[in-house]
């Protein structure tokens, strides 16, 4: 901006209510909109480091099994499964700590 821009910009600043009322509104626009976007990035980082830290557990348990498993771990299933839905149909949808879903028909 040139100096002669930012004189006009002043002078209308102190001479010009309306525009100082308008400039102010396009201001709080603007943060506004730059909250809204940062509350989305938190959130998204929020859910990212806690996804990072169960899958750490998660990685955690699997470095600790020493030998391939010779029956049900329970332990080790509480890990991997975040919720298992069963639909009506007899189907299963198992969805996983780090999001992967799965669809079994066990009808």
């Amino acid at each position: 901006m040139g100096v002669h821009t930012l004189l006009t910009m002043n002078t209308l600043w102190h001479s010009n209510d309306m525009y100082r009322r308008v400039i102010y509104r396009g201001l709080v626009e603007r943060y506004e909109k730059a909250k809204v976007r940062f509350d989305e990035v938190t959130a998204a980082i929020g859910d990212r480091a806690a996804k990072s830290e169960r899958l750490a557990g998660f990685i955690k348990t699997l470095r600790a099994q020493t030998e391939p498993l010779a029956e049900f771990d329970e332990r080790l299933w509480g890990c991997m499964v975040d919720y298992v839905t069963v639909g009506v149909d007899g189907g299963m949808m198992v969805v996983f700590r780090d999001g992967t879903e799965t669809r079994e028909n066990m009808a």
